[in-house]
């Protein structure tokens, strides 16, 4: 089974489909957390059709959280940083991977300058647009966006950065589609 599911994300051109991001439980080394696409079947029955679970991956970066799904089995998500406790500075920072949940493939798109910065991604499958709100780190705050290409085959390609309001000194933590 999984254990600890936040979030839900819609895979587009997929109508049936959903990806759900889970953190697993408490000293499951990962076996009931991961990435998991679900499919409603014709009975209204959901289906556990890929898994990319944590514990089946070693040395894989844990990515279960802040979750955008391109189409497929394709999945935008971050991997959190860690902040020392005694520092309180990021000795690990969040990376942001593209993970093929049939191959089990995660490719780095993106390190953010702090942990816990990087928000809840939002994806335009018409317009071909990943938008990843970063907050970057304390000694080096960054207010907006990033913007990511998309190509038909779910190529993703860095844009532009995208200032939001930086004299407000409120990061954005996540971006929605209208």
């Amino acid at each position: 089974g999984v254990a600890n599911c936040g979030e839900v994300r819609p895979v587009p051109g997929d109508d049936k489909s959903v990806i759900v991001g889970c953190i697993g439980a408490y000293g499951d080394q990962g076996a009931r957390g991961g990435l998991f696409k679900v499919t409603v079947d014709g009975a209204g029955k959901p289906k556990l059709t890929q898994a990319f679970r944590m514990a089946e991956h070693e040395g894989a970066a844990n990515t279960t959280g802040n979750l955008a799904a391109l189409g497929g089995e394709i999945v935008i998500a971050a991997a959190a940083g860690h902040i020392d406790p005694k520092t309180m500075k990021a000795d690990e920072n969040d990376r942001l991977f593209k993970v093929d949940l049939a191959s089990g493939e995660q490719t780095e798109l993106h390190q953010s300058a702090g942990a816990f910065s990087i928000g809840v991604p939002a994806f335009d499958s018409a317009a071909g647009v990943l938008l990843v709100p970063d907050a970057g780190s304390t000694d080096r705050p960054e207010y907006g966006v990033h913007r990511f290409k998309v190509s038909d085959k779910r190529v993703v390609e860095h844009d532009a950065f995208i200032e939001v309001a930086p004299d407000t000194t409120l990061a954005a933590r996540q971006v929605l589609a209208l």
